[in-house]
């Protein structure tokens, strides 16, 4: 199962490289639309978010997609790949001041903090957890290195 997950993090990746090639190109036209749209099981949650942001942006141009859902509603799971697919500056991406359609597919593991470190400020019994990514997959703004 692992390799058939990969395979379509592979495919929506490359979608999202060619929609940056276009950044005019309308929301509802784009190829990561489409490959959102046939998101497997263990990305879904993830892919409606995303959907839901092109939804909103419909027949404008991907410059005017807003990550709304993406950045206030991601939650991070430990049990399986995560997704975020949405606009973003990637620090050190290939276009100084970019900000495309970008893609990462991470694993997540719970990171934490010495004991002597006091709480997070606003963690509320925990609620605040950090993670270690791995990435999986992603677009060219988180693989390619500066300069």
């Amino acid at each position: 199962m692992r390799d058939a997950l990969l395979r379509w993090a592979t495919a929506l990746v490359r979608a999202v490289d060619t929609d940056n090639a276009t950044p005019s190109l309308a929301c509802a036209k784009a190829s990561t639309l489409e490959w959102l749209k046939v998101a497997p099981e263990p990305f879904a949650d993830h892919a409606a978010l995303s959907l839901s942001d092109f939804t909103k942006t419909g027949s404008q141009a991907l410059t005017r997609l807003r990550s709304d859902a993406v950045a206030n509603r991601l939650t991070i799971s430990e049990d399986h790949p995560n997704l975020v697919v949405g606009r973003m500056t990637v620090p050190g991406g290939p276009w100084p001041g970019h900000f495309g359609l970008e893609a990462v597919i991470f694993d997540a593991e719970p990171a934490s903090m010495p004991a002597l470190f006091p709480p997070l400020s606003g963690d509320q019994g925990g609620a605040l957890r950090l993670h270690f990514g791995r990435i999986v997959a992603a677009s060219r703004g988180f693989t390619m290195a500066p300069g």
